[in-house]
């Protein structure tokens, strides 16, 4: 009796542990996997070949994108090095090598990545790179030998393609080299101030142009990725009104030094006169904006930044959409202190906040993140690199990358071997 219980008690362990063969759909296996971290999606892609494909899709690495958390990327900065430049003293004498310092090296182009890609300089060494930290993984671009140029990377989206474009004047006509990321082709032509950041926004590279004179053309430089274009963009109506007259003032002499780096403008008597350097462009809820510097005047009150949406390209006309307005203080100086601020994204607050009452997301070249609150009017510093920045003019790249995981890769892309590396912060 005894021993024909056990079997009866085997036989119903055995049948408990019967495997439940419950096949989940293929589109509910999808949203699984859309919200899984890139490492442990690089495993499953070894699993079979529908997951494969299905993870290599743009489509799936486009949503996978868009549900990844932001997180603070610092790039790190080489040892100090000694760099070889180039120098032309005229054109019928040979160029000159000079050794200086290479500061800032590598660098981020632009202030956000395009789809998880980073575009990076190196000022000693001429190829620009394309890298997707979520991998580690670098692509150097071809040498292009074209001196006194802007860079930009964007995504010509109907096309699928990442396009990289140099900008450079040459014998007075602005001009542009472009490069589809992958292409066998290379850099090819089509028919400003070195130091500008370009931002991608409405399918187009912009930058912010000026001339010597108050009475020339100032504006934005719109470059479309579709049709590889040239427009010019009006700038919004404070564009003259912010200009600083250049003083020689020795107790001004750290203003003036900042503002007249930014470059200086002829008025039409004449006098020279500055423009704020914190005047930048930025891409905010896929809109292109402005970030209108106010710091150096005495006439606003508390306010320090607006930030201008651009609402029609063709009349140039332009809103305001947002201020940062705090009383001095503190936490005031860890805005006014820094070479540049630049916003880098609304936070809804979980959608119970809308327009003007929305926080925004701030990060500064003294290698600080910082989160604006309009309703109390208060700072809340986010991230930050202790020894990170100076301030000083010399000092005038953003090194925190706000990022979201990309699984976009190239062909011919290589593992970084340290010479560009990103640090989760």
């Amino acid at each position: 009796m005894a021993t024909e219980m056990g079997r009866r008690v085997l036989k119903k362990k055995s049948a408990d542990l019967t495997p439940c063969h419950v096949m989940l759909p293929d589109h509910l296996v999808v949203e699984v996997l859309v919200r899984l971290l890139a490492r442990s999606l690089a495993r499953f892609r070894c699993a079979c070949r529908s997951w494969d494909a299905e993870i290599s899709s743009r489509a799936f690495q486009e949503r996978h994108h868009a549900l990844a958390a932001g997180q603070f990327l610092l790039l790190q900065s080489a040892p100090p090095h000694i760099a070889y430049l180039q120098m032309y003293v005229g054109r019928a004498r040979p160029a000159q090598q000079i050794a200086v310092n290479c500061k800032d090296c590598p660098g981020v182009i632009g202030s956000k990545p395009c789809f998880g890609l980073v575009l990076v300089r190196r000022p000693c060494q001429e190829p620009l790179s394309v890298c997707n930290p979520t991998t580690g993984e670098v692509l150097q671009l071809p040498p292009l030998h074209q001196k006194f140029c802007v860079a930009g990377i964007g995504f010509h989206a109907s096309a699928g393609e990442f396009k990289v474009v140099k900008v450079g004047v040459q014998l007075g006509t602005v001009k542009a080299t472009v490069l589809t990321v992958g292409d066998a082709q290379g850099w090819r032509g089509e028919s400003i101030d070195t130091n500008l950041e370009p931002v991608f926004a409405d399918g187009c590279l912009h930058w912010i142009f000026r001339t010597e004179y108050l009475d020339k053309p100032h504006g934005i430089l719109s470059f479309s990725l579709a049709d590889e274009s040239f427009r010019r963009v009006a700038h919004p109506s404070f564009s003259t009104a912010d200009l600083l007259p250049f003083s020689h003032n020795r107790d001004q002499q750290h203003v003036c030094q900042r503002w007249r780096a930014a470059g200086g403008v002829r008025s039409g008597s004449g006098e020279t006169v500055t423009v704020p350097v914190g005047t930048t462009l930025a891409e905010l809820d896929g809109r292109l904006c402005m970030m209108r510097d106010v710091r150096h005047r005495s006439d606003v009150g508390g306010l320090l930044f607006e930030i201008w949406k651009l609402q029609d390209y063709e009349m140039g006309s332009w809103s305001l959409d947002y201020r940062v307005d705090m009383a001095p203080g503190h936490s005031t100086e860890r805005l006014k202190t820094p070479w540049l601020v630049v916003p880098l994204r609304y936070l809804d607050g979980g959608g119970s906040r809308q327009g003007a009452k929305r926080k925004l997301l701030l990060a500064t070249t003294m290698r600080e993140a910082h989160v604006y609150d309009p309703g109390s009017g208060t700072l809340e510093t986010v991230a930050s690199i202790a020894g990170g920045g100076s301030g000083d003019l010399e000092d005038n790249s953003l090194r925190l990358v706000l990022y979201q995981e990309s699984l976009v890769r190239f062909t011919a892309m290589k593992q970084g071997k340290g010479e560009i590396e990103f640090v989760k912060i």
